[in-house]
């Protein structure tokens, strides 16, 4: 246990989080005192406390019927430990251009086509969906117009030309069957 509070205190000056998770029966007792909520950690062998509280410990047993909540406790403490290292090294985030924004934002708003071959905008699916159902609406064959329209977005990767023609009522009509 001593050399581990030593190596935990050593830690805590780095970007570091350290999660327990307690699994079973056991007595977790001393993994408590190394959560340290209530007490800093104290190395003997350093001569020091640590720096910051870097350790997050969780019983399984008292979450285990709800994934949800045990992610949640599990992660509670980690921004905070980061932005406290970060705040204590006077680490401060790249200021970023508006074109740095908009590229950032554009590249978490992706996720994979239909056929998983090249990321899409994420908008383009919700407006997929409702051009294939305005579709089918006006007697086209659902399938078709997928494959029609999938295969032009890998075409082109102009998705703003594809959304465009979507929103357009004589694009269906040049889907549809005679």
């Amino acid at each position: 246990m001593n050399k581990t509070i030593d190596e935990i205190v050593r830690g805590s000056e780095n970007p570091l989080a350290i999660i327990i998770v307690g699994v079973g029966d056991a007595d977790f007792s001393g993994m408590d005192t190394l959560d340290a909520d209530d007490e800093a950690l104290y190395s003997t062998a350093y001569r020091k406390y640590m720096a910051a509280d870097i350790v997050q410990f969780v019983p399984f047993n008292e979450f285990k019927h709800n994934p949800h909540l045990l992610a949640k406790e599990t992660l509670m403490e980690v921004p905070g430990q980061l932005l406290n290292y970060m705040r204590k090294n006077n680490i401060n985030p790249h200021p970023r251009t508006d074109e740095q924004r908009r590229q950032l934002q554009q590249q978490l708003s992706m996720r994979p086509n239909a056929q998983g071959q090249q990321l899409v905008p994420m908008y383009y699916h919700s407006q997929r969906e409702k051009f294939l159902q305005k579709a089918q609406e006006m007697g086209c064959d659902m399938y078709q117009v997928a494959d029609f329209v999938d295969q032009k977005c890998i075409c082109e990767n102009d998705f703003g030309i594809v959304m465009d023609n979507m929103n357009n009522p004589n694009y269906i009509n040049v889907l549809r069957p005679m």
